[in-house]
């Protein structure tokens, strides 16, 4: 589950060290118990109190440390932190705090990043599955991701009865598994078998994750930092990369900042994403973009990608190196999860900050509906069925997948939510129906149809170009949050419903006054519109099993003449360079 550097090394441990005969066991405890003799009977009382299960069980990690630290070894030591009243600033600015940590390595100072296992302990009011402990441990497993890429990460809790539980999150899960729990007879100068599978299980921590705590490269504990493709943990690599896998890629947050690293979490249930520009070198200096994500197995990004680049789908970077990443993660519902890592050419920023950003290089009216007609043909040729009866859909159109390079060309980039699907297939693209960013996702996905076309992706491109337009040019009003907001699905779609259900809505909800807007930005709007909702109305009568009946009158001319009859407006060229 964690990767081959852990196969069979728990046995290869307790073979090395033989629980009963073992001195390093024996010492742990013997030191456990010196330093607990004042919290005897607080230990042994009806009703165990937090504070004390907190001190007890930093005796028990100090106790180990300290043992742990006399075994000679070439690998970084764990460390125990007690930081129940340590705040630790996260990558969004604020600061929480787990009751204890442990670090590989002497650090300086904790950060998120730099944990190898969160801790999280309570009294006897709770125990280790409590949804309160439960929750903790997954926003401390958020945390230790927010910047890093993380194979897995490591939790221990302790709680009720002073019972300890590891936590191990994975790819699209977390499993709970009860250990023993923490030494607590200090009157005998016996031990029992599960004290000492206890600390042997936290010597056996302090082997391995000095070789091992769960990042993308081994101890990949900082940032930039420099990263050796061919060192990536646990790879199978792609037959057709550029990059020889000696390259050094030098990986950067995003604006300078740790924080700003690009990534998603979904609470790290289903896929989850680190992406951060980066440079290497081949004789100059290049440009590149880093990502790491954890899939579903089957429903590759690299798969994908390499499938619309090689069926000449303009408008997508190139790939220069990919790599699967062994996961054997296992989802709720039985989806397997696998690792990918790919290195893509840097196509420059995303159309929000080059186009409507008010402190951005804002285009003119033209280019702008220029580059939006090159998204539609990239999405368009993605989904031509070719002569092996496949065809692509994106299924992620969102503001920061559409990008927009330096000299003005359209990229869509992110093909990690996308899928080969072959025609005729049901459903059309995948029961997974939600995947994708919720706030972009047209009203039948919204309300749960199944089936997926290339006219979805084109109704999250006209709602993509909504929100840039409302942001620069309409109203910030009551309509747009209950319209962009996440909080309630159900709340967006009815909302979008209404926004939609007329042209004069349409507008009105926005803001965007005759006087206030560009006349060819506004036609192109109203355009889009037009086309994907012909009844003037986004309301359909379908169940979530039935075809999109647009798909079946989808006409390419029509989107074409939207353009061009924007482009008119811009007062430049009738023609739409769709390149």
């Amino acid at each position: 589950m964690l990767g081959d550097g852990w196969n069979g090394a728990w046995d290869e441990f307790c073979y090395n060290k033989t629980l009963a005969d073992t001195g390093d066991v024996v010492a742990v405890l013997k030191k456990y118990r010196q330093k607990c003799t004042d919290m005897k009977l607080r230990l042994g009382s009806g009703s165990v109190l937090e504070q004390v299960y907190q001190d007890a069980f930093g005796a028990l990690a100090k106790a180990v440390q300290t043992r742990a630290e006399l075994t000679p070894s070439t690998t970084p030591r764990l460390c125990w932190h007690d930081t129940h009243n340590r705040l630790i600033r996260r990558g969004d600015g604020r600061k929480r705090k787990p009751d204890g940590c442990f670090i590989v390595g002497s650090i300086g100072s904790v950060q998120w990043h730099n944990i190898s296992v969160a801790v999280e302990i309570k009294g006897d009011s709770m125990d280790g599955e409590h949804h309160v402990i439960r929750g903790q441990i997954l926003q401390d497993f958020i945390d230790m991701a927010e910047i890093m890429p993380r194979r897995f990460m490591l939790g221990l809790t302790l709680s009720r009865g002073g019972e300890i539980h590891l936590y191990v999150c994975v790819p699209g899960r977390i499993y709970i598994a009860p250990l023993y729990s923490l030494p607590s007879e200090h009157d005998s100068d016996t031990y029992s078998t599960s004290d000492k599978c206890l600390v042997a299980f936290f010597l056996f921590l302090h082997q391995q994750l000095g070789k091992d705590s769960g990042y993308l490269a081994r101890h990949s504990i900082s940032l930039p930092c420099g990263l050796r493709l061919d060192s990536i943990v646990d790879t199978s690599r792609g037959s057709d990369n550029t990059l020889p896998s000696s390259t050094v890629v030098s990986l950067n947050s995003a604006d300078g900042v740790a924080g700003g690293v690009f990534g998603r979490h979904r609470h790290l249930k289903g896929q989850r994403t680190w992406s951060y520009p980066a440079t290497y070198s081949d004789g100059t200096m290049q440009n590149a973009f880093f990502k790491f994500q954890w899939g579903y197995d089957g429903d590759y990004e690299i798969d994908v990608h390499q499938f619309v680049l090689a069926k000449g789908v303009p408008n997508v970077p190139k790939l220069l190196y990919t790599a699967n990443v062994e996961g054997k993660g296992v989802g709720p519902k039985g989806q397997q999860f696998k690792g990918e890592a790919l290195v893509m050419e840097d196509v420059g920023g995303n159309i929000v900050w080059h186009a409507f950003d008010k402190d951005g290089l804002n285009m003119g009216d033209a280019r702008i509906i220029d580059v939006f007609a090159g998204y539609v043909y990239t999405l368009l040729a993605a989904a031509v069925i070719d002569s092996q009866n496949k065809y692509a859909l994106h299924r992620d159109v969102s503001m920061g997948n559409l990008m927009v390079s330096d000299n003005g060309s359209p990229y869509v980039i992110d093909w990690g939510c996308g899928r080969v699907c072959t025609h005729g297939e049901e459903p059309r693209s995948s029961g997974k129906q939600m995947i994708g960013t919720a706030i972009y996702m047209g009203i039948r996905i919204l309300t749960n149809c199944k089936k997926r076309s290339v006219v979805d992706d084109l109704e999250s491109l006209f709602l993509v170009f909504c929100h840039c337009l409302w942001r620069r040019y309409g109203k910030r009003n009551a309509h747009y949050e209950d319209i962009w907001s996440v909080k309630s699905l159900s709340n967006v779609s009815n909302a979008r419903i209404a926004w939609l259900v007329s042209e004069k809505n349409f507008f009105d909800r926005m803001g965007l006054y005759e006087n206030d807007t560009p006349k060819a930005l506004r036609a192109l709007a109203i355009g889009m519109y037009t086309v994907l909702f012909p009844s003037k109305s986004p309301i359909h009568s379908f169940n979530a099993d039935d075809d999109d009946p647009r798909v079946d009158a989808f006409d390419a001319q029509e989107w074409l003449q939207v353009f061009n009859i924007a482009r008119g407006y811009a007062s430049i060229n009738a023609d739409v360079h769709m390149r």
